[in-house]
């Protein structure tokens, strides 16, 4: 599967890992797109959330159904189908 990064445009990134009006230090989102690299269900669940802010709802069943932890991909659903 495809890291969030490459994925995202920049401005979806900044909306997504901002914390207030300042956009993420480019030193924060190495270290996220590291870390996402290394746990594929939460870039799996990264990736979910950007396609559910696209309007995709077909691409992020399908990204929600790869993640392997059980408990993990309950928790996306209920967010990712609340937030719609």
């Amino acid at each position: 599967m495809e890291n969030y990064f490459d994925i995202a445009t920049q401005e979806e990134i900044n909306t997504h890992f901002s914390s207030g009006i300042n956009p993420p230090s480019v030193s924060f989102l190495a270290s996220m797109r590291e870390a996402l690299e290394m746990d594929s269900d939460e870039n799996i669940t990264t990736l979910a959330s950007l396609y559910a802010s696209r309007g995709d709802t077909p691409t992020m069943k399908k990204c929600l159904a790869l993640i392997q932890s059980e408990e993990r991909r309950l928790t996306a659903n209920l967010l990712l189908f609340e937030c719609q």
